[in-house]
């Protein structure tokens, strides 16, 4: 009987992790999509060649219970315009989906909000029914 118990649980864990992996890749397409449409489609640069790295660098953990979709910017090359070795791929996503200004100063691009994450993490939501998914550490 003990055996049969522990058998099963190893079959759900493995089915769980089935399940886990295709919400996560579902995940990653509507974030991209929502990158694509928020971000890409929107607006043409004027100031600088858009690289289109965002929608390659979206990576995932899976841990026992639970899995993460994030932009890894170690799969991203930005680099400062003020000072071409400093790289700032850490602040490309944060800035297109918050906006971002310099005050008015005028050395810097001022990035519109595009809140490619938040549309996302919405249509995530309703269509698995309840609030399976947030944002971390935007």
């Amino acid at each position: 009987m003990n055996e049969e118990l522990v058998e099963l649980e190893a079959e759900i864990q493995k089915q769980f992790l089935i399940e886990l992996s295709l919400i996560l890749k579902d995940i990653k397409q509507t974030v991209a999509k929502y990158i694509q449409k928020n971000v890409y489609d929107s607006y043409s640069p004027i100031r600088y060649e858009r690289h289109y790295q965002l929608i390659p660098s979206l990576d995932e953990i899976v841990t026992f219970n639970e899995g993460m979709v994030y932009i890894n910017p170690a799969l991203l090359d930005y680099k400062s315009a003020m000072d071409s070795s400093r790289s700032i791929s850490d602040l490309v996503p944060y800035y297109l989906n918050n906006g971002h200004s310099d005050g008015g100063k005028g050395m810097y691009h001022t990035y519109p909000k595009r809140h490619f994450l938040e549309d996302a993490v919405e249509e995530i939501n309703l269509k698995y029914g309840s609030i399976i998914c947030q944002i971390l550490n935007n």
